[in-house]
Order: C-alpha cells, then sequence, then structure tokens
C-alpha cells in the first residue's frame, strides 16, 4: 500500500481503512486470546443506514453492542446518527453504544451526555488534551482510565466509561497487558 514511514500514513487515502481494520483486529484478538469465536459483523441495510461493527462478543446472550470507527481527529455532528439508526431499527438488544476514532474530547462530550457509553482515545495526546474532561465524565456518573485501567492523566491512551460497572468487563475486552501503557512524566 505504499506506507513506508508513520508520517505517511496521516495523508495515505487508506487511513479510515487502516484504522477501522486495527479497531476490529483488536476485537478479534480478544475472542482469540479467550478461544472463543469472533462474534462481529458489519450492518448495512437496503437504504444505506450503516454500522462498522456489530458485536455479540463480551454481551449478555441475546444483546448487541454497536461501534462506529472515525480515523479523524475531529468528529462531525453526524458521526453518532449511525448509531442512533441502526440502535432504533435492532430495538431493545443493542445495549452498548462505542464511538472510536483518532481524537479525544469530542467523545468525551458525548459520554458523559449519554449518547454513547464507551470512549477510547489511542494515545498521541498530551495531560491538557483530557484533564478538563476528567470531571465532565465523572460528574455525569462516568470513570476514565489508561487502556490498562491505570491513571489517565500519566500515559498515552485513555478509556471513559460511561458506566464505571463496565470497566473491568472492557479492560479484559481490550486485553492491553497492565504496565504496558507509555508513561509520562
Amino acid at each position: 500500500i505504499g506506507i513506508h514511514e508513520e508520517q505517511q500514513l496521516a495523508t495515505h487515502p487508506l487511513r479510515g481503512a487502516l484504522f477501522e481494520n486495527l479497531v476490529v483486529m483488536k476485537f478479534v484478538k480478544h475472542a482469540a486470546n479467550r478461544g472463543e469465536p469472533a462474534a462481529l459483523w458489519f450492518f448495512r441495510d437496503s437504504s444505506g443506514v450503516e454500522v462498522d461493527l456489530v458485536s455479540e462478543q463480551g454481551m449478555p446472550p441475546g444483546q448487541l453492542g454497536l461501534a462506529e470507527i472515525k480515523s479523524g481527529q475531529t468528529v462531525h455532528g453526524d458521526a453518532l446518527a449511525p448509531l442512533h439508526k441502526v440502535s432504533a431499527l435492532l430495538g431493545d438488544r443493542v445495549t452498548r453504544r462505542m464511538l472510536v476514532y483518532g481524537g479525544d474530547c469530542f467523545s468525551l462530550a458525548m459520554l458523559a451526555e449519554g449518547h454513547i457509553d464507551i470512549a477510547i482515545g489511542w494515545g498521541g495526546f498530551e495531560i491538557y488534551d483530557i484533564a478538563a474532561h476528567i470531571p465532565l465524565v465523572t460528574g455525569a456518573g462516568g470513570c476514565v482510565t489508561a487502556l490498562d485501567g491505570s491513571d489517565a492523566l500519566h500515559v498515552d491512551g485513555m478509556l471513559a466509561l460511561g458506566d464505571p460497572a463496565l470497566l473491568e468487563a472492557t479492560l479484559s475486552r481490550l486485553a492491553w497487558p497492565s504496565g504496558a501503557m507509555v508513561r509520562k512524566p
């Protein structure tokens, strides 16, 4: 695909597809590490309503999780529309919605407002990028940690949940080894 250096990825026409593949492969890896089949699908109906990932993986029987995956550093106002449309089509079976994208603060605001359940920041941000949003999320009843469950302010990577009761299950699905995060001073 012609990518030889990290800098090329920022403007490569396949950036979005590669980022989506990275996220989907994390779900596949989690299932494989547990000796389970990856219960993952893409959803698109005849009118073009679609969502990037539908998962039964790690969900109670009969329930589904949805994920919309965007590689951009910012999210446009319509980024949540696929999650809402597919949730409406599939009804009460959808109990978890996740927006995964290359940025950080917009997803935290959407999580605090209850539009999504999980927000993941893969890295590339500094303490000042998320510090002001932690009280927003925790004040709305959620929690913010690093991808390995440690303190989010001193590592490169962040996990925010609307419901702290989901933390243990979400960390196990991410399968990020404890202490594997890049520590920042």
